[in-house]
């Protein structure tokens, strides 16, 4: 029991634990809003009793129970409530982990009072969701279908864990945040998962001194890694920014769209690098491949022709010498592709 005081106003607050026979449509201005409201069952002793349109207790989050599920239920005060006209309305907090399972807590009570089937039509029961693997410190929000955000941090490899972190650094309060979609699941019960960057569906990493100790470029069967820039992808240790899904899409709607980088910009590909749209088929050249070319065409320009017996050569090579000159500024200095050899079909 919550017991507080103000103006004469009694603000003792009861919890009650019910079951969630069903959900119902609240209606403003003749259009559905949400099926967030819910009918519960309650027992007082051996008296059980229904309370219809029961509203979740909080506003920003709000975790919608199955039918089945038990949630915590206290009466508190509706919006047309003040000081002297006290309204009551019910709000429920939860679900409550009976089950301690993700997806369905749906509790199977001995007494016929109680909803005995976890038969919710508007909800598809998903098998072997696996709880994220929780270190201490974390805050965890879980969906019931696989999906989560994780803030943590620094996590030690521990025995009390059933699997350990893929990530690791120096310090165990530096700050990392993930965001999991669809990780991978468990055969085994109580076995926890762990985000893997080779296995879910999709993922979301801001780190703050963590490195990611399986990250690979390019795929398992062909992998691309950095070669040049160290440390590289797996073993980077500083602050990232780290996206992976089968494809990725940054949309800019009415303006620009910025890739911004002190070092460099990398395009790794084991494929083709399409700009303009994908269906661009005209090829791109090797620079230095281009350059050879046009030196030897002026080069072979400015040496002696042979007409009949008499040599000669065109009278006039100022052109020629200013080609082959502003030929040295051809190659870029900052842009560079990798050269792919020229394949005939």
């Amino acid at each position: 029991m919550i017991y507080h005081q103000t103006d004469n106003i009694d603000t003792n607050v009861n919890f009650k634990l019910a079951q969630v026979k069903s959900y119902n449509n609240v209606y403003l201005d003749e259009s559905q809003v949400t099926k967030a409201n819910i009918t519960v069952l309650v027992k007082t002793g051996d008296i059980p009793h229904t309370i219809e349109n029961v509203y979740p207790a909080f506003v920003n989050s709000k975790h919608i129970p199955l039918v089945g599920e038990h949630v915590l239920l206290f009466e508190g005060f509706d919006p047309q409530s003040d000081f002297n006209n006290r309204n009551p309305r019910f709000y429920y907090i939860g679900p409550i982990a009976m089950q301690s399972n993700i997806n369905d807590n749906t509790a199977l009570i001995n007494d016929s009072d109680y909803i005995q089937t976890d038969d919710d039509p508007f909800f598809t029961k998903k098998e072997l969701v696996t709880t994220k693997q929780p270190y201490v410190g974390d805050y965890l929000l879980e969906g019931r279908w696989g999906n989560s955000i994780r803030l943590g941090s620094t996590s030690k490899s521990e025995d009390i864990y059933t699997v350990n972190p893929g990530w690791s650094g120096t310090s165990i309060t530096d700050p990392i945040i993930i965001i999991s979609n669809n990780s991978k699941q468990s055969n085994r019960k109580n076995q926890h998962v762990v985000e893997d960057v080779n296995v879910d569906d999709s993922l979301i990493y801001l780190t703050s001194k963590q490195k990611i100790n399986n990250l690979t470029l390019g795929s398992i069967n062909n992998p691309n890694p950095l070669r040049i820039f160290k440390p590289n992808e797996s073993e980077f240790i500083r602050p990232q920014f780290i996206a992976i899904a089968d494809r990725v899409i940054l949309k800019a709607k009415s303006d620009i769209a910025i890739i911004d980088a002190e070092k460099g910009i990398i395009l790794n590909t084991t494929e083709k690098i399409l700009l303009g749209s994908d269906d661009a088929n005209e090829s791109m050249v090797h620079g230095n491949i281009l350059l050879e070319i046009l030196q030897h065409i002026i080069l072979q320009m400015k040496s002696t022709i042979e007409c009949g017996v008499v040599p000669g050569q065109f009278k006039d090579l100022t052109q020629a010498d200013k080609a082959l000159s502003k030929m040295q500024r051809l190659l870029s200095s900052k842009y560079f592709m990798k050269r792919i050899p020229f394949l005939t079909k």
